[in-house]
């Protein structure tokens, strides 16, 4: 048809929509860090005393993207036995895009029962139709409107090409946003290297309450 959704009049009469993706140009590493906060399970279940902000950690090593877009690579390690981490991209509603979680060279999946969250899978590869899926599984899916997937390509800043190649997309309607990674039957050291990259801009609650 010919008509136009609200965010192309936008553009037509000089009002852009913004892509939070976008709006995350020239936010250091340190900034990003600032959000994450890490645990670790020793047996006892987690606690803020078993936890670290990574910005605050000393052990904690941060690099940075250098298209400065908001996305940090950090590598803490974590010392004895640890049956699981948990990772708490910001603290409050946003969305997150996990590229890797690497547990002592080995990475971590972001489905199936070694893996958890309280947000919801945006499933990318199917971003054209709309398709989201909770973190639990496809059987949860649910299907969006036009408005909804077009703003999510937004939010996605990514060609359709790239979009189809990830599944690695999370929104989350909460202040404690979290995912939770089971270490059960995975190598255990003396001092463990978790390695993570993640990008994660804020989501408005309005925003975030129509994904949940």
């Amino acid at each position: 048809g010919t008509g136009k959704s609200m965010g192309e009049l936008r553009n037509m009469i000089g009002n852009p929509v913004i892509s939070p993706f976008e709006t995350t140009q020239g936010v250091t590493a340190a900034q990003a860090a600032g959000r994450i906060q890490v645990y670790a399970d020793h047996g006892n279940g987690f606690s803020e005393e078993d936890s670290c902000i990574l910005s605050e950690s000393k052990d904690a090593v941060i690099m940075q993207n250098p298209s400065g877009n908001g996305e940090v690579t950090f590598i803490l390690p974590v010392a004895g036995s640890c049956r699981a981490v948990r990772i708490d991209p910001a603290m409050g509603r946003c969305m997150t895009e996990v590229k890797e979680v690497i547990w002592n060279g080995t990475e971590l999946p972001l489905e199936g029962r070694d893996f958890g969250c309280n947000g919801v899978r945006i499933c990318t590869a199917d971003a054209d139709e709309g398709q989201a899926f909770k973190s639990g599984g496809a059987g949860s899916g649910k299907t969006y409107g036009n408005g909804i997937r077009k703003k999510l390509k937004k939010m996605m800043g990514k060609g359709k090409s790239s979009v189809r190649q990830t599944k690695s997309l999370f929104a989350f309607d909460t202040e404690d946003p979290g995912m939770l990674f089971s270490l059960i039957g995975c190598e255990s050291r003396e001092e463990n290297i978790l390695k993570v990259t993640l990008s994660t801009v804020p989501l408005p609650a309005s925003f975030a309450g129509k994904l949940s």
